[in-house]
């Protein structure tokens, strides 16, 4: 089995890889902004027998990088298809309100929380289809990206987050929609002890988040 995953130097992505990589004769593909800072942590997780990591650079602020790292998985790796992917990497910096938000903070949110996701399944599609499993594409999504609830969370000072990741949602369902040979589909990891979301936790008055990673990531897999 082959798995990509973004946002894969800590957190929610970090756990992806460790657990992917337990699997007997797997290629996991780890994305992260810096190849360099991230690859000591990475190449210590425990490999299992016939599995092997690659990581490759995909900045998500970037327009270009998700074509990039493909092209470097087959020129350089000879990865011919993917079976998995999964569009973790995400942003929230933006902490005021909705009503004096300033649009280059959505405008950034937007395209690492939703742009960079769609990018990531134009560019991995065509491998995607050369799976031999049923191919998945998976968002990892957020407890605050609701409208129906949005009452559960209406203290979070996390508009330009929650919007971006709403509208993430809407694509890849319209995704799966679309393509008869993918299952494309949202998983709400919870709210997870990374550094995200204990920042958010806090402005909401709490010490942490409530999950840990592991959790998190045990969830995760057992989809």
């Amino acid at each position: 089995t082959v798995y990509l995953v973004t946002g894969a130097s800590r957190g929610i992505g970090r756990g992806l890889i460790e657990a992917f990589l337990q699997r007997p004769k797997s290629t996991v593909v780890a994305c992260v902004r810096n190849v360099a800072t991230a690859t000591p942590a990475l190449s210590a997780l425990t490999v299992a027998e016939g599995s092997r990591m690659i990581i490759v650079q995909l900045n998500c602020d970037s327009e270009t990088d998700a074509q990039a790292a493909v092209q470097t998985l087959r020129e350089e790796h000879g990865v011919t298809h993917l079976d998995v992917v999964v569009a973790n990497a995400a942003m929230a910096t933006n902490f005021g309100p909705a009503s004096t938000m300033p649009l280059e903070h959505l405008q950034a949110h937007m395209m690492v929380n939703m742009y960079a996701p769609v990018l990531l399944f134009q560019a991995t599609r065509l491998m995607l289809q050369q799976s031999k499993q049923q191919a998945k594409f998976v968002l990892i999504g957020a407890p605050i990206s609701t409208i129906t609830n949005m009452h559960d969370y209406a203290r979070a000072p996390l508009t330009a987050y929650g919007v971006s990741k709403l509208a993430a949602n809407y694509m890849v369902r319209k995704f799966h929609f679309e393509n008869k040979w993918l299952t494309a589909f949202i998983i709400d990891p919870g709210h997870v002890q990374t550094d995200m979301g204990d920042q958010g936790a806090r402005l909401m008055g709490r010490p942490q988040a409530p999950t840990t990673v592991a959790d998190s990531v045990a969830g995760i897999c057992a989809r």
